[in-house]
């Protein structure tokens, strides 16, 4: 099992997988969103704390140059509609894909 200690793109080890404290599989999705309306660190500070207070959240990775985030994700507790509906709340525009 391959240990990551910093967010990553979950594109970049797609073998992956979450696991709970006793090494249980974990469901996970993993989603893309397109994120318009950032233009420094700080905008992706907001975003990514935006995601993280989700629960069922595991990672998120904002790409700032890309107007992108990954987020890894328990799907049966959120669904990606509250992905998007996160990030708008934090004050910017969020498409999935």
């Amino acid at each position: 099992m391959m240990v990551v200690p910093f967010p990553v793109p979950r594109s970049l080890f797609p073998e992956a997988k979450a696991r709970d404290t006793r090494g249980t599989d974990l469901p996970m999705a993993s989603t893309k969103l397109t994120i318009t309306g950032m233009t420094c660190d700080h905008c992706v500070a907001k975003v990514e704390q935006a995601l993280k207070n989700l629960d069922g959240v595991w990672s998120v990775f904002v790409d700032l140059d890309g107007g992108e985030a990954e987020v890894d994700y328990d799907d049966a507790k959120t669904q990606a509609e509250a992905l998007t509906q996160a990030v708008r709340a934090a004050g910017y525009e969020a498409t999935v894909g």
